[in-house]
């Protein structure tokens, strides 16, 4: 997958997880919660397809400060997006914003940067720099 199409499915992602974090309460048919914390699995996933998502399409040789500084970006990003969710959950969209939901959200994202850089690292390439 080209740069351009991954940069898409990025976007595309991430007006997903919008919309998904921001459907008001009653719009859906209730699940039933398989386990508790059930919905922060979901946060977690979501999340971690964002966290892996921003660097995919970039390859350069070797292990670099750059490399960990733009996993260290996305991480951040994703992080901060999903606290713009929460508070717009919270004064918006007639949900409750929840800590936990943001603690998900960076946990997923910190996995998924550091998943991608393994990939990259075990094929020899590395993303970022």
């Amino acid at each position: 997958m080209n740069r351009r199409a991954l940069l898409l499915l990025a976007i595309a992602w991430s007006v997903l997880v919008f919309i998904l974090c921001t459907i008001p309460p009653g719009a859906l048919p209730a699940l039933p919660a398989l386990f508790p914390g059930a919905d922060k699995l979901a946060h977690a996933f979501l999340f971690l397809v964002m966290g892996y998502l921003p660097g995919a399409g970039r390859r350069s040789r070797g292990t670099s400060p750059a490399t960990w500084r733009a996993a260290t970006i996305a991480i951040l990003c994703c992080t901060l997006y999903g606290g713009a969710i929460e508070l717009l959950q919270e004064y918006y969209f007639h949900r409750s914003g929840d800590w936990a939901d943001l603690l998900a959200d960076a946990a997923g994202a910190t996995a998924g940067s550091v998943a991608r850089l393994l990939r990259e690292r075990r094929r020899g390439t590395s993303p970022g720099a």
